[in-house]
């Protein structure tokens, strides 16, 4: 594996909210959360702006990924 980084598949927690998806993968340990363009533009359509989901993966120390 080139990439040894532990990064949460979002399909395991997608009917978590944003929050509770980074929530979970800070707790497993995981330094990313993978996210699809769905739930992007889902997330958009909530209010929250991709300046903010960057804010809210930065403060829960995990990155997005895709």
């Amino acid at each position: 594996m080139s990439d040894p980084r532990r990064v949460m598949w979002n399909g395991t927690v997608r009917s978590l909210s944003l929050a509770d998806q980074l929530l979970a993968a800070q707790t497993a340990g995981c330094e990313a959360l993978s996210i699809t363009p769905s739930d992007y533009n889902r997330w958009l359509g909530t209010g929250i702006s991709t300046r903010e989901m960057r804010g809210m993966a930065a403060d829960a120390g995990v990155g997005l990924a895709r």
